[in-house]
């Protein structure tokens, strides 16, 4: 998820669901400027406060474009997702998706970790 990504290209970067951490590690070794976490469980956004001090964390994917305009961020280089779309009822993928095409770049890049299954093709480029 991390690698096929042109990561010299990498300001701003956000990953929604980053539970325990399994994709932050990688996203750590990417040298983007601001990096926004996004954790609804308190424990585990407790401990990603704790390992990745520099990164910005946050509870709720939903105020993504909220807290870019917020944090002074126009775009997103890059969205990762760890997040169970079809746990969700429809309205709040629909707003999801609505959040990461508001906030990703022209070329930006979305990936969605495989096997969630998001209802359009995984690990999109989306150009707009």
């Amino acid at each position: 998820m991390i690698r096929s990504i042109p990561q010299q290209e990498m300001v701003a970067v956000a990953e929604l669901g980053s539970g325990t951490g399994a994709i932050t590690r990688y996203i750590a070794q990417v040298d983007a400027k601001q990096v926004l976490l996004f954790e609804q469980n308190s424990r585990m956004r407790q401990r990603l406060e704790q390992a990745y001090p520099a990164f910005q964390c946050h509870h709720n994917a939903l105020q993504l474009r909220e807290v870019l305009d917020q944090s002074g961020i126009s775009q997103l280089d890059c969205i990762w997702s760890g997040l169970p779309f079809f746990n969700f009822a429809q309205s709040v993928r629909t707003a999801l998706l609505e959040q990461i095409l508001l906030s990703l770049k022209p070329g930006g890049w979305f990936k969605e970790a495989e096997g969630y299954g998001l209802a359009l093709p995984l690990k999109i480029h989306i150009n707009h």
